[in-house]
Parts: structure tokens; C-alpha cells; sequence
């Protein structure tokens, strides 16, 4: 059995210099004690509340409000309150994350952790290894935040044409996407620009 906790919206008016009855919970409470998430929605829009311990649990509750059919945009103002632990046992656990996971192995990844936030610095060949290597980075036990400073080393010598044809290629094998309703545009220097229509938030991140 775990415990959680519901939160009510008087609990977050402030008090007694200037702190939240929510405030006082969070910091008596167990750093086992799960926090309810506090979700409400107008004209299609999510607004997430309330704290997670990790930012994958974060990161995951936005990408499951972005799928529900209806849903334009999802504010997500979830804080991380992650367990308490040393700068040095952070950066080690991310070091042996990125170099243990098979796909980010072979990056050239600098990490330093200050507090619970980590940075990351580095070269990557691919926006897409950019962010897999923030994701992996996140799922480290006592991390608040990941800044990614990664830079892309892209050693490629295709054509725009090139480029949105390999786009619309993935978009059209992408089961979450109507790629009839997308047109892909790329500029000289890479950059790929979507317009068009979807059916959700989710589907937009796709």
C-alpha cells in the first residue's frame, strides 16, 4: 500500500511568511510520500500542479495529458522535489547511465551535476541523440533538471530536398501522425519547419 496525498486549492494561499500550508506538508511529510497531481482544463488547455520526485514522472504525466483527444496545449507546472543526494553520487549515476545505455554510449557527453541540476555538454551527430541523452539523464535518481548544452556536429552533405523527403517519408510511417495534413518545408542551413493541422498535443510533439 502507498500513501498519497490530495492537495485543495486553500492549501497553496500563503501564510505565515509567506509559506503554503502545501509547503509545510512537503517538508514533514516522508520523501516516500506521493503527491496527487493536480490537473484542470479550460477551453482545451491542460494545467498540470503539484510536485513529483523525479522529472521523468514529470516529463510523463505532460506527454499522457497531450494524448487525450480535445487537448490543444498542456501547461506543465509539476515541481520536482527529488530525494536529497550528493552532487558527486549524481554525476557518477548519469556518467554510467549515458555510458550503460546502448544507444548513448558512444556519445561524447560531459556531465556536471551542481545541486540536483545537471548539465550536459558535449557533441552529438543528431538533434534526435540530443534529446535521448537529456531522457536518459533524467531518469537518474535525485535529478531536478536537466540543461542541455550539447552541440551538434552534423557531418552531412545532403540537400534540403534530401532532408524533407526523408521527413515525410518517417512522417508517413508514423502511426500517430496524419501526414496528409502536414507540409515540411527546409531552409538552406537544415532547419525543418512543420505547418499544418493535427488532432492533438501529442500528436504535434510527434
Amino acid at each position: 500500500i502507498r500513501l498519497a496525498y490530495h492537495n485543495h486549492a486553500f492549501e497553496f494561499k500563503p501564510m505565515h511568511k509567506g509559506k503554503t500550508g502545501y509547503d509545510v506538508f512537503v517538508q514533514t511529510f516522508s520523501p516516500d510520500m506521493s503527491f496527487e497531481v493536480d490537473v484542470s482544463c479550460v477551453s482545451g488547455i491542460v494545467t498540470l500542479a503539484g510536485r513529483v520526485n523525479n522529472v521523468m514522472a514529470k516529463d510523463r504525466a505532460g506527454e499522457i495529458a497531450e494524448t487525450l483527444r480535445g487537448v490543444r496545449a498542456v501547461i506543465n507546472r509539476l515541481e520536482v522535489e527529488p530525494k536529497p543526494r550528493p552532487s558527486a553520487e549524481i554525476e557518477a549515476d548519469v556518467e554510467d547511465a549515458l555510458l550503460f545505455d546502448s544507444a548513448t554510449d558512444s556519445y561524447e557527453i560531459d556531465p556536471a551535476v551542481e545541486g540536483s541540476v545537471v548539465t550536459l555538454r558535449g557533441e552529438v551527430s543528431s538533434f534526435a541523440e540530443k534529446l535521448l541523452a537529456a531522457r536518459v539523464a533524467k531518469g537518474v535518481t535525485g535529478v531536478k533538471q536537466v540543461q542541455n548544452e550539447l552541440t551538434l556536429d552534423v557531418n552531412d552533405t545532403r540537400t534540403p530536398a534530401e532532408i524533407r523527403a526523408e521527413v515525410e517519408q518517417r512522417l508517413m510511417w508514423n502511426v500517430y501522425v496524419d501526414h496528409a495534413l502536414i507540409k515540411v518545408e527546409v531552409g538552406a542551413d537544415g532547419a525543418v519547419t512543420l505547418t499544418g493541422t493535427v488532432g492533438s498535443a501529442a500528436e504535434r510533439q510527434k
